[in-house]
């Protein structure tokens, strides 16, 4: 009976404590986390989200395709950073009797996403999800993952919930994606709260975290406009522009140094490179 109590029961107790750690973390992200400015920005974008988020639909895809030779989505998933459902309405609309969790620190990306999947949400940070250990089928995530404040212990975060044999399958923006106007920004002491790994570190944490990859591929995606003003304002348009406040002088410098870095022809183009695999929790 002892060991039963200091064995099974204290590990539900730690679940339960983990679990409240979650909720209470997408609680005080916005207040406290790191993560705050991510979600003040994707919060007052919501509702313009889904009409300007060109790329992230192709990333959206490109995952499913990429998963469908190897699984069919069933059972009940988490949907890791959902916004406002871009992912999860669009497995929903091709595989039926799915339960699918919606996860996020916006309020009001998730309240689009519950209207749109007529599935349940949670407000959570990615980094620290509120479900059990080994209770899903599967973990998805789409555009998410680069906007964790550490995006392995995110995948590993995630990897914990998902049961043996069940499936992580995510796409994600690495080190490659918006080079120039990164380096504009370094410059100007602009500070993105991104991260952009490389593909090589997103595929061996998710081999170390116990995951067997099915399928891996990189991809570079462009968003094309007529000038730079026009390239920066999309960014605003989806939420992506967490930036400090520039002088006029300022501002007109760093446009017109953006369009010499990122015109391409008769277009200025915004350059994503796409990391997208399916893995299975094999231990």
């Amino acid at each position: 009976m002892k060991d039963f109590i200091t064995g099974e029961i204290g590990g539900y107790i730690w679940q339960y404590i983990k679990m409240l750690k979650g909720f209470l973390m997408g609680l005080l992200t916005k207040v406290f986390s790191v993560n705050r400015n991510v979600c003040l920005s994707f919060s007052k974008s919501a509702e313009y989200y889904d009409c300007n988020a060109r790329v992230q639909k192709q990333c959206v895809n490109l995952l499913i395709d990429a998963a469908k030779p190897y699984l069919c989505f069933s059972g009940i998933w988490l949907d890791a950073g959902c916004g406002t459902g871009l992912l999860s309405g669009a497995v929903l609309s091709q595989f039926k009797g799915l339960t699918v969790f919606g996860a996020d620190i916006s309020l009001p990306s998730l309240d689009i996403s519950s209207k749109k999947t007529n599935q349940p949400v949670l407000l959570s940070d990615i980094d620290f999800p509120p479900v059990m250990e080994r209770s899903l089928d599967g973990v998805m995530s789409s555009s998410a993952l680069h906007w964790s404040s550490d995006p392995i212990k995110a995948l590993d975060e995630l990897k914990s919930l998902v049961k043996i044999g069940g499936y992580i399958v995510f796409s994600t923006f690495t080190a490659n994606t918006l080079k120039a106007l990164r380096g504009l920004q370094e410059k100007a002491g602009i500070n993105v709260p991104a991260s952009y790994l490389t593909a090589n570190e997103y595929l061996e944490a998710v081999t170390a975290s116990g995951m067997k990859i099915l399928t891996s591929k990189q991809v570079m995606l462009y968003d094309d406009f007529p000038d730079a003003i026009s390239a920066l304002e999309s960014f605003s348009a989806i939420g992506a522009n967490p930036r400090r406040m520039m002088e006029i002088t300022e501002t007109r410098r760093f446009i017109s140094d953006y369009e010499e870095a990122a015109r391409n022809g008769e277009i200025v183009r915004n350059e994503y490179e796409v990391l997208v695999v399916v893995a299975k929790s094999i231990e």
